[in-house]
């Protein structure tokens, strides 16, 4: 009986990870194919806990503002994610189990853009870092009722409390400069992306550098840093 028991927990696992396909920006993947068709979804999770639909609901949320960010088009007036709001209508109605989580999502952004619109280049920043392999990771954690890492809106709240010192912003900046310019100047194009990227949005890395730092370190963190920028 428990090898059965097993044995069904694996299939559903299985339907979920069959099911929870990210395709965006994937050539011939057009509109709302590049996310997970909820029609596909099995009846149930694979744990029966409270709040796991919510938690899917906020990594199909991002993976929708990955999503519009990426596959913006241009109407004859503007530029728009969704200028006719035909995606975002059919986004709304997808799934009644995952609607508070995807609800969250649009409240952040609102959230952001009211009280503390410099975060919305952080929240690109790591939208854009985000790729299909880690939302898929991401969903199947949530359905299994595992952590779900990164949370991207806490992340980005605590990439914007980062760094109070302007000093030490300064030697970041001066470092991350010195940095892009080594990447740019290399033949292989991965590097000089990365280096294109740095010199695009210099503030944002130093953020994340000192978030890391606090993360890892903790009150350490600073003079530990120091260290590795060579500062007395």
């Amino acid at each position: 009986m428990q090898t059965s028991a097993r044995s069904s927990d694996a299939g559903l696992i299985q339907r979920w990870n069959e099911a929870l396909r990210f395709r965006i920006g994937v050539d011939g993947v057009t509109g709302l194919d590049q996310l997970p068709d909820v029609a596909s979804f099995p009846d149930k999770f694979p744990i029966d806990e409270f709040g796991i639909g919510r938690l899917l609901g906020e990594v199909l949320g991002v993976a929708a503002l990955k999503l519009f960010r990426t596959c913006g088009t241009a109407s004859p007036e503007k530029w728009s994610f969704d200028h006719i709001g035909q995606w975002l209508q059919a986004h709304s109605f997808a799934d009644r189990m995952t609607d508070v989580g995807r609800i969250y999502t649009t409240h952040k952004i609102i959230d952001f853009s009211f009280s503390a619109p410099e975060r919305l280049s952080v929240l690109n920043s790591f939208l854009d870092a985000l790729s299909n392999d880690d939302l898929h990771r991401m969903a199947m954690d949530a359905v299994q009722g595992l952590p779900v890492n990164p949370d991207i809106f806490e992340a980005v709240e605590e990439v914007e409390e980062a760094g109070e010192d302007t000093q030490l912003n300064q030697l970041l900046l001066g470092f991350i400069e010195v940095l892009s310019i080594e990447m740019k100047a290399s033949n292989f194009s991965p590097r000089y992306a990365l280096g294109m990227a740095l010199c695009r949005q210099p503030d944002v890395f130093a953020k994340m550098i000192i978030c890391q730092f606090k993360k890892v370190f903790n009150d350490e963190w600073k003079t530990t840093l120091m260290g590795v920028l060579h500062v007395d």
